[in-house]
């Protein structure tokens, strides 16, 4: 799991919210919409190319999402007593889950056509929650597993995950200042 928190030079909650249900990853090239599944929830096929010796991956998943409108988005359960009703009310935070979604099944032949073709496909699971802080900073917690398919290695996957999770961070704050 990665934590970080940042300032507001870095940018508030509503930029990082905003630029975060997009794809700031360098190495994804394509992203298609699969299907609308609810309105918080659609499955998403994301085209990963990186540098040789590793081969084009694949990785379909289910992402939903939880937005809280009401600022302040700090996580907090609030009592309100009231003569006519008591009310507790949450203020956050905003999260995302992104859970892998196999479409090999001949049922959906339909959904799988509209995937890139011919590419390793990989498995891809992350929890991520953006919070707004009392102070106005805004911390965003990550925490993920990958298996990227074909013939790497699993020990080379793990070892390399934390450094590529912590990867994220100045790669997202780069493309949040675009």
């Amino acid at each position: 799991m990665r934590v970080s928190v940042h300032s507001a030079e870095d940018g508030t909650f509503d930029q990082f919210w905003d630029k975060f249900v997009s794809r700031y990853v360098k190495e994804v090239k394509k992203v298609t919409k699969i299907l609308d599944v609810a309105k918080s929830q659609s499955v998403w096929s994301l085209y990963y190319k990186f540098p040789p010796p590793v081969s084009p991956r694949l990785f379909t998943e289910l992402q939903t999402f939880y937005y809280v409108n009401e600022s302040p988005r700090t996580g907090q359960y609030s009592f309100e007593p009231n003569a006519q009703q008591s009310r507790l009310t949450h203020t956050g935070p905003s999260i995302i889950v992104s859970l892998p979604v196999d479409l090999s099944g001949p049922e959906q032949k339909h959904l799988a056509d509209l995937e890139e073709q011919g590419d390793v496909k990989g498995r891809y699971v992350s929890v991520e929650r953006i919070l707004e802080m009392d102070d106005g900073k805004v911390e965003w917690r990550m925490a993920t597993a990958s298996t990227p398919g074909g013939s790497i290695p699993k020990f080379l996957t793990e070892h390399s995950m934390p450094k590529s999770v912590a990867a994220d961070v100045p790669q997202f704050l780069e493309y949040l200042q675009k």
